[in-house]
């Protein structure tokens, strides 16, 4: 019989994988979101959308009916979907609003997902919820410290997805959901990689130095990683009720290597260095001609190398890394 599943915010960066990941193994998808995104072209005829052209605050997973209708007849849930002033991630928006609408439409989704007798619940949580980093090694018994998040977008963000994690493993004790929660670091595909701002791009692009604190470095993982790890859990009853840290180790980043791409960029406008808005940070780089007021500034750097040789990958397709999902290898039967 054909699996259903329910992707909510599958038009966004991994949504979108995720979704196509499944169609390719035979699901029926429908997707719960306010727009198409980088779904825009698909058109499988097992592929459906609910909630397109909602209000961000008052539709989608924050309406109740459309939630009745999205997880209607389906069998497993992947929560991927999180409204931070729509799609713009600039907190404009004051954080008690942002939370109700994200706190009471997962609560929503669950209450929905438990009537329809939904078999597996999956939430897409994230390395925010740590803080600081203390420490390049973290495991998912590490005390959560949300509120030192200095990551985009937010502590207030951090601090949203660690109750929304709460609250779903409070629903499989408490009513029997199989949960699963995923804590996914920064995520990359060939042409992205989400850890590179717009607001660092920008300072690039009008001369600004570019600040990189001592010793500052993190890892990341391929977006396909992260919808395999996701299908591999899926009605896996060794994931149930289980936090898992999702990440990469063979692609480990440190900030000076990041810092490097956009100051390569000219001191141009956009479209005179023939960049389109939109375009990505790779396709950027390779296009923009060398000579960027922009400087880098090495602050105390490791040894005192500019050469990155904390860098097992700048990024890790590039470098060869292996593809492996280390956090979730225990779910191999």
């Amino acid at each position: 019989m054909e699996m259903k599943a329910l992707v909510t915010g599958g038009g966004g960066f991994i949504g979108s994988r995720l979704v196509r990941l499944l169609l390719g193994q035979g699901y029926s998808v429908r997707v719960l979101d306010v727009q198409r995104g980088r779904l825009e072209g698909d058109h499988s005829p097992r592929l459906e959308f609910v909630g397109l052209g909602a209000d961000d605050l008052r539709g989608g997973m924050a309406d109740r009916r459309t939630v009745d209708e999205a997880t209607e007849g389906v069998d497993v849930v992947y929560h991927l979907a999180i409204n931070w002033d729509g799609h713009s991630w600039a907190q404009t928006l004051p954080l008690a609003e942002l939370m109700d609408v994200n706190i009471r439409g997962t609560l929503t989704l669950l209450g929905a997902s438990r009537s329809q007798g939904v078999k597996h619940f999956v939430y897409s949580s994230s390395i925010a919820v740590y803080g600081k980093r203390d420490s390049p090694v973290m495991d998912e018994e590490t005390i959560c410290k949300p509120e030192l998040w200095r990551g985009g977008p937010g502590p207030g963000y951090a601090i949203t997805k660690l109750a929304i994690e709460r609250l779903c493993l409070f629903y499989g004790v408490t009513h029997g959901l199989p949960v699963t929660v995923f804590r996914i670091d920064v995520v990359f595909d060939d042409d992205e990689y989400q850890d590179l701002s717009l607001k660092t791009i920008r300072a690039a692009l009008h001369g600004e130095p570019l600040k990189v604190e001592k010793g500052e470095e993190g890892t990341s993982i391929h977006v396909d990683d992260v919808a395999g790890a996701f299908a591999m859990a899926t009605l896996n009853k060794r994931a149930y009720d289980q936090v898992f840290n999702l990440s990469n180790p063979g692609a480990r980043v440190c900030a000076m290597r990041n810092a490097r791409w956009p100051s390569a960029l000219n001191h141009t406008p956009w479209r005179r260095a023939g960049i389109e808005p939109g375009s990505s940070w790779r396709s950027v780089a390779r296009n923009s001609p060398v000579g960027s007021r922009a400087r880098t500034v090495r602050e105390s750097m490791p040894n005192g190398d500019p050469s990155c040789a904390c860098c097992s990958s700048s990024a890790a397709r590039n470098a060869g890394a292996e593809k492996r999902c280390e956090s979730t290898s225990g779910l191999n039967a």
